[in-house]
């Protein structure tokens, strides 16, 4: 049976020789005026009618956190402070495994241009697992849940949203 990128790898059948390949991606949210809570979603290029988090290989020298906020801004353009990691998702090729390792990330600006051809949609955090592509559910649960809970807390005198995750969960 092939395998796409939509099929979490079964670890208990994946052979040891496979290698891993790693990429970064980020749930980047916002705080709307009435406090709610936002998360971004994009178009995937394979697969234009699937929303996912922004997510893309790791370049040499860079570290993950690097990555993800790189991806977000290529992909999306907006520009993301990082936050905590959420958890992995492992996607099966035919001959690698790409752990794609997701933290939350704080949008702090936008710039003018990013990739052709991606779309671009705000979603409220209670409805994301309703609205993101089945492999990247683990990853939504999680930050709808207690595992990693974005909030609101007291920064100075601006109510900034904050982000608490337990890893251990995931």
């Amino acid at each position: 049976m092939h395998q796409t990128w939509e099929e979490p790898v079964d670890h208990n059948s994946r052979p040891n020789l496979k290698p891993i390949i790693q990429h970064a991606g980020v749930v980047a949210y916002r705080q709307v005026t009435n406090g709610e809570i936002e998360i971004l979603l994009i178009t995937a290029h394979s697969y234009p009618e699937s929303w996912i988090f922004p997510l893309g290989s790791v370049d040499p020298g860079e570290t993950l956190q690097e990555a993800a906020s790189r991806e977000c801004t290529e992909e999306s353009g907006y520009i993301v402070e990082i936050d905590a990691m959420v958890g992995n998702v492992d996607l099966n090729k035919a001959d690698s495994v790409h752990r794609a390792t997701f933290f939350t990330g704080r949008v702090i600006g936008e710039v003018n241009h990013y990739e052709a051809g991606r779309l671009r949609k705000w979603v409220r955090q209670s409805e994301l697992i309703h609205f993101v592509a089945d492999v990247f559910k683990p990853i939504a649960q999680a930050v709808m849940t207690k595992s990693c809970v974005i909030h609101r807390q007291s920064r100075a005198a601006a109510e900034l949203p904050s982000v608490r995750c337990n890893s251990a969960h995931l």
